[in-house]
């Protein structure tokens, strides 16, 4: 492991693309491990990767999700100070913090993904209660009131029918026609990789494995965690209500050189693709 740390290292002091292509593998495998955590019910792998996100979220311009996760992981470690000891040994170490419908492992969910699947989907879906008509407060307080009613309803009607709703022990991503899906996907992404070596580019230049563009000294997505540490550096010592995240440290990506105009003083990224679609059109 230390020879892999030590090659990746060296790789990016040769080279600005392959230090953006390692500084990519990072960021996947965090995300990877946010995943875990919430799946597993992790609360420490999940703090520390929230935590490890901030610098992105400062140098990728998303200013609210970099003030609101500050102040997110500020309550969450004044936690065992919040709660009884009961209740955080269980929101902590059981996993109570993700929402579980069934007691397996791998069953923790987002509580926004949870929304989404269950109180949301019903309403937005065709007969739900926004669907094709409008909605007081008055409605919207009266039909969630009345779901503790009807999953008992639910429930008496599966024990007069016999049939009982669950869910299998295989997830729905380990049937064999995923599983080949994603084995072909990854030898068409290894292949291009291997014609698109991201760490042959020893010109110390930072490029495009797929266009060969190459950037100038304005192009700083290869620094994106030094940037973003930049930037909360400069939040120390300030409160939520006072505190405002510069634009001018988010970093800047090969697409802003070919693909960007100036709309109001900010560089916007245009999708050629999109917008000649909907010319098209």
């Amino acid at each position: 492991m230390q020879d892999v740390i030590t090659a990746c290292k060296e790789a990016s002091e040769i080279s600005r693309t392959a230090k953006l292509w390692i500084q990519y593998i990072n960021m996947v495998i965090l995300v990877m491990e946010f995943i875990k955590a919430e799946r597993t019910g992790d609360f420490t792998l999940h703090l520390n990767t929230v935590i490890s996100m901030l610098p992105f979220f400062h140098a990728a311009g998303h200013n609210l999700y970099a003030k609101c996760a500050h102040l997110y992981v500020q309550k969450m470690l004044k936690l065992p100070s919040s709660m009884r000891k009961e209740d955080f040994e269980l929101f902590c170490n059981e996993g109570f913090f993700c929402v579980r419908r069934a007691p397996r492992f791998w069953s923790g969910t987002w509580s926004d993904m949870i929304i989404e699947q269950s109180l949301m989907r019903s309403m937005k879906c065709i007969g739900g209660l926004t669907h094709g008509r409008g909605i007081t407060q008055k409605t919207l307080l009266r039909w969630t009131s009345s779901i503790p009613l009807c999953t008992e309803v639910t429930s008496a009607v599966e024990k007069f029918t016999g049939v009982t709703l669950k869910t299998s022990e295989q997830h729905a991503e380990e049937n064999p026609g995923r599983q080949r899906r994603d084995s072909k996907d990854q030898e068409i992404f290894c292949k291009w990789l291997m014609d698109h070596n991201p760490f042959h580019h020893n010109s110390g230049e930072l490029g495009s494995l797929s266009s060969g563009l190459v950037g100038d000294t304005t192009v700083t997505c290869d620094r994106a965690r030094d940037t973003g540490e930049e930037s909360m550096r400069k939040m120390t010592g300030k409160d939520f209500g006072t505190v405002t995240i510069t634009r001018k440290l988010k970093v800047k990506s090969l697409a802003e050189l070919t693909s960007a105009i100036r709309l109001g003083g900010d560089s916007v990224i245009v999708n050629t693709q999109q917008l000649f679609n909907r010319i098209m059109c």
